[in-house]
């Protein structure tokens, strides 16, 4: 009997998505981690505010860490304090930039946002210690642990909590401009290996570092009472640059080919904050997520007056919600609740008036949701009030044109 002519079937094609999964493995399981210095630059704030940098062209890019050795001056009459936000705002809004080798402003946010995002990725403070070297009450032989280091002994961040009227202190305070998600996950990394493109960090110093009563201090490092004054007058800025080098080769017809994560490279890793004024007193507040994009978090500062004075501990709002396309609530909560949620993945409580939705595990897709609004109902506000809202995001280069930008005041 004749063997019956059966066509052989093709092997089934792997999905864009299986071969980055396959290329990120290969990646991860032979490249070299390397941190390398980029840069190291004397600054006077005071009055030259703006650094720029450019980082070398070399490696599979996953982020920058940015170290700023600087002193604060009290040019003031009156004692300053150190506020909530303390050293993340060294540099206020706007003042950490990333300007990616297609010329796309990845980065646009605040020394704030990059500390609480650091947090929310690792669930601790960034950089932090653990206060583990307590003794038991009853019977003081008893320890937490067998060494006798106290914490935070050694000196990663360092700052006074007052500064006297006419002295001067230093500070130091550690920076992570992420481009990669994360170590294990590629997507937003940043090819280098390239020839005639440039990309950009530019990093600008806080002019209003210090402020006084009843000026709002939610994006100064001190505030003190009426007299108060001060500002950075030097800093130090040390830049290292942490990537992949060595990446594994793929062989074909006598050529090697670098083997890279495509999809993970076509996306792009975006931090952005835009403050939204004129919010209305009970009643709902609208901020639009923009199309085209994948959001992971967001963080929300809310400041009833715009004074020293305007932020609260959940007492100014009444909820905040998250508003579907067919206006539907995928989530609404009074403002403790929420905060709740958030301790859970910080670890910690975040500044007064700030707030934190983590979306991490199932990314908010507006491609797929439609047209997302976060809701804010507060019970009190003045036309000087402000919502700072701090966005992190994913988009495809090749969507962006499309999609809509971010929503600005």
């Amino acid at each position: 009997m004749a063997t019956p002519n059966v066509p052989a079937q093709a092997a089934p094609r792997l999905t864009p998505q299986q071969q980055d999964a396959m290329a990120t493995r290969a990646i991860l399981a032979s490249a070299v981690d390397r941190i390398q210095l980029v840069a190291a630059e004397q600054v006077f704030p005071a009055s030259n505010p703006v650094l720029i940098i450019q980082p070398i062209n070399v490696g599979l890019i996953k982020r920058y860490t940015i170290v700023v050795n600087g002193v604060i001056t009290n040019s003031g009459t009156a004692t300053l304090d150190a506020t909530d936000s303390f050293l993340a705002n060294i540099f206020g809004q706007g003042g950490i930039q990333y300007t990616d080798l297609n010329n796309y402003l990845r980065v646009n946010t605040s020394g704030a946002h990059l500390t609480f995002l650091a947090q929310a990725k690792r669930r601790r403070a960034y950089g932090g210690t653990v206060d583990d070297n307590e003794t038991n009450t009853l019977t003081a032989s008893f320890l937490s642990k067998m060494t006798n280091v106290p914490p935070a002994f050694w000196g990663v961040f360092q700052a006074p909590l007052t500064i006297a009227s006419g002295t001067s202190a230093p500070f130091r305070a550690v920076f992570e401009l992420p481009l990669a998600y994360t170590d294990d996950d590629l997507r937003g990394s940043v090819w280098a290996n390239v020839l005639n493109a440039v990309q950009q960090i530019t990093l600008t110093f806080n002019q209003q570092a210090c402020v006084a009563d009843p000026n709002d201090n939610t994006f100064a490092v001190y505030r003190g009472p009426a007299g108060a004054a001060g500002s950075i007058t030097s800093a130090n800025v040390t830049v290292y640059q942490e990537y992949l080098d060595q990446l594994p080769k793929a062989v074909a017809n006598g050529q090697a080919t670098t083997i890279l994560p495509a999809l993970s490279l076509s996306t792009v890793y975006e931090l952005k904050s835009t403050i939204f004024s004129n919010v209305t007193p009970n009643q709902e507040n609208y901020f639009p997520y923009a199309n085209q994009r994948s959001f992971i978090s967001t963080f929300f500062t809310f400041n009833q007056d715009g004074t020293a004075t305007g932020r609260f501990l959940g007492g100014n709002v009444n909820y905040w919600a998250l508003l579907a396309a067919n206006a539907s609530y995928i989530w609404k909560l009074d403002p403790l609740t929420l905060t709740m949620k958030s301790r859970d993945h910080m670890s910690s409580d975040l500044p007064a008036g700030t707030y934190y939705t983590p979306t991490r595990r199932r990314n908010l897709a507006t491609l797929q949701f439609g047209n997302l609004q976060a809701v804010l109902q507060p019970n009190a506000a003045t036309p000087a009030g402000y919502v700072n809202v701090m966005w992190e995001m994913f988009a495809l280069q090749n969507t962006l044109q499309s999609g809509a930008s971010l929503a600005s005041s």
